[in-house]
């Protein structure tokens, strides 16, 4: 193990987060009437594939996601036909000025555990969504990054060699925020456990389990022991929704198989690098033994950061 006075640390600043909102390119949402039907808003993420829908009439009125989808009672088209946004939108969303910085977008995204995050410019509303803030992660720290390596295999034989100090061993002797807080081990930001579900489920099945433990993410496993997939909200809107008859189709046949996952004394500079080369918004966090636990997104990786600048 590396003793911290073997390496050197840049500062942190807090200004590195001070950047005004107006400085980037966040999309535009266009506003959709209340009335519109929840069929047609699905035919419209599919084809656009945006993940958050604007809903209003002269101004926005409340939004719907990918997850709002999730509490339509669908068991095929006809059942949710005649139900419109205004049914499952979010009224009243959190909007910032863009005269907010980003670190302003962090902290109340992190607060509010919000994935979309709107954004008021003028007449226009933007929204900051977390491939946002993982696209400002990478580029504002890539320095910092350079030394690490995306980490998609594990070893033979599964040992774990821990070649660098990790940041939270030695946080109370740094009076200041360094860039040693990217070796923080990702046990440090897993906030929810895992929700499971089995490969032989069906999407009725796995719908259920989404609803009741309020997330959007399900990890598929296959006899309570070996992990075959995930399947996520989103896979849910572009797969099965219009399309698959829920009772009958297994959650095999739109789960993503075999994803990446990292072990929970991986450090976060790995997961970063993860979800930036391979474009994903949440990594899965095993165990030494290989069992899921967790899984972490971005959001609460720069949550962690931005609590620790003075």
């Amino acid at each position: 193990m590396l003793d911290k006075n073997d390496e050197h640390y840049r500062v942190i600043h807090a200004e590195e987060f001070s950047a005004s909102l107006q400085e980037f390119q966040f999309p535009e949402l266009e506003l959709f009437p209340k009335s519109t039907s929840v069929i047609e808003a699905i035919s419209i993420v599919r084809k656009s594939r945006v993940s958050v829908i604007a809903v209003g009439e002269k101004d926005i009125e409340g939004i719907v996601t990918e997850d709002d989808f999730l509490k339509l009672p669908y068991s095929d088209p006809a059942s949710i036909e005649g139900i419109q946004l205004e049914s499952i939108m979010k009224k009243s969303p959190s909007i910032l000025e863009d005269s907010a910085t980003i670190l302003d977008a962090i902290i109340h995204m992190g607060e509010k555990d919000l994935k979309h995050l709107l954004i008021r410019s003028g007449e226009k509303i933007k929204v900051i969504l977390l491939k946002d803030l993982l696209s400002f992660t990478k580029s504002r720290f890539k320095n910092d990054l350079e030394n690490f390596e995306e980490k998609v295999k594990w070893s033979k034989d599964g040992v774990y060699l821990q070649m660098r100090t990790h940041f939270d061993e030695l946080s109370n002797d740094e009076p200041e925020l360094t860039a040693h807080v990217f070796e923080t081990p990702l046990r440090k930001v897993m906030f929810n456990e895992s929700i499971y579900c089995d490969v032989s489920d069906n999407l009725s099945d796995a719908l259920t389990l989404m609803r009741n433990g309020a997330t959007s993410t399900l990890v598929v496993m296959e006899y309570e022991t070996e992990l075959k997939g995930v399947i996520t909200a989103r896979d849910f809107l572009n797969k099965a929704y219009l399309d698959l008859d829920f009772q009958s189709v297994k959650v095999s046949e739109i789960m993503t198989p075999a994803p990446h996952k990292l072990l929970e004394q991986d450090v976060l500079a790995v997961a970063i690098k993860n979800m930036a080369k391979f474009n994903y918004r949440n990594v899965i966090i095993c165990n030494q033994v290989g069992y899921p636990i967790s899984t972490v997104s971005i959001l609460e990786i720069l949550r962690f950061i931005c609590s620790k600048i003075s």
